[in-house]
């Protein structure tokens, strides 16, 4: 076990690793009494930032004595996953790192500080657990995450291989991820296929909080001007375009019905959404579930995650004589 400290505001004990002293509560009040920029970003802007992606290893590997470093996973311009052994413990870890941006390092390590107090509180086997959090002496923020062995809901779309029925059990289980967050205030404001990944069991587990909003919580406005439009524009419920600040947990379904939509026809929703059955690659069981998850007014859409993730179990029965849209339908409309 590694050694415990002294919170230098309130004297409690704590493993975190921040170079200021502090517990994870007491960051968590440091980042609410903070001024953040104002303006819009993506939480992926920068992509022509090129972090130096060998340095920031061998500063990890240093820092990190209790955990082996072995090898990238995934990188972006806004952090890097790598996969890691925690030796003592026999246990294989994903350790996502901040990349230091000159430009948007501050509120993004902020925003970082809260995804990893916002993991901390979900427990459930769909989502990502969290085992630890910190900064090194060389102001590195990262989060050791339990580590998946499988791939990212994207690739499970694209490969033809996988029934349609698979699809929708995933996203049932999605759904019971979201329901469990919603009803602790938690709103992820980011789901989409690669931030879903799948397991070598073929379960869902529900990763990157990194735009994750707690409702009612100081620190969740602060970190969202009111203009401020976070997300991915795919998968962004229209009221999520104007402003994040004020969107709630619809949102979420919003990107659920998206999707759905995009698992039972192939293709992403344009405009006015069609019926799903009319491209013919699946009946109509849901239907009306996923026009209910599009709705452009919050006030007309599904609420309830849990009723969505019921409703994709009692379709599965049905769809699993459907077949999944292949590209060459796609491409042809077949």
């Amino acid at each position: 076990m590694r050694d415990k400290r002294k919170c230098q505001a309130c004297g409690s004990s704590t493993v975190s690793e921040s170079v200021d002293g502090l517990c994870f509560t007491c960051q968590i009040k440091a980042v609410e009494a903070k001024k953040f920029c104002e303006g819009s970003f993506f939480f992926d802007e920068g992509e022509e930032f090129a972090p130096d992606q060998s340095d920031i290893e061998q500063r990890l590997r240093s820092a990190l004595s209790s955990i082996r470093i072995e090898s990238v996973v995934g990188a972006g311009a806004m952090g890097i996953v790598f996969t890691g052994l925690q030796e003592k413990l026999s246990r294989l870890v994903a350790v996502k790192v901040l990349t230091p941006h000159p430009d948007l390092h501050g509120v993004l390590a902020d925003r970082f500080m809260v995804e990893a107090q916002t993991m901390a509180k979900l427990h459930h086997p769909n989502i990502v657990m969290i085992h630890d959090f910190g900064q090194t002496d060389c102001h590195l923020s990262y989060i050791v995450m339990e580590h998946i062995s499988g791939r990212s809901f994207d690739h499970v779309l694209a490969d033809q291989s996988v029934p349609l029925v698979r699809s929708v059990e995933i996203i049932a289980e999605v759904c019971d991820a979201l329901g469990y967050a919603h009803e602790l205030n938690v709103i992820h404001r980011d789901i989409k296929p690669e931030n879903i990944l799948v397991d070598e069991r073929g379960h869902a587990k529900v990763a990157d909080f990194g735009l994750a909003k707690l409702e009612g919580a100081s620190h969740g406005s602060r970190l969202t001007k009111t203009h401020q439009m976070l997300g991915t524009p795919l998968y962004m419920a229209p009221e999520q375009a104007l402003s994040s600040r004020n969107v709630d947990h619809r949102a979420d379904l919003y990107a659920v019905g998206v999707m759905l939509y995009q698992s039972l026809t192939g293709e992403m929703p344009r405009g006015a959404p069609k019926r799903p059955s009319s491209f013919g690659h699946a009946n109509g069981c849901l239907d009306d579930v996923v026009l209910g998850l599009l709705a452009n007014d919050p006030l007309e859409r599904i609420a309830d995650a849990h009723v969505v993730a019921q409703a994709c179990r009692q379709a599965t029965t049905s769809l699993a004589t459907s077949k999944k849209p292949s590209l060459l339908g796609r491409l042809f409309g077949r």
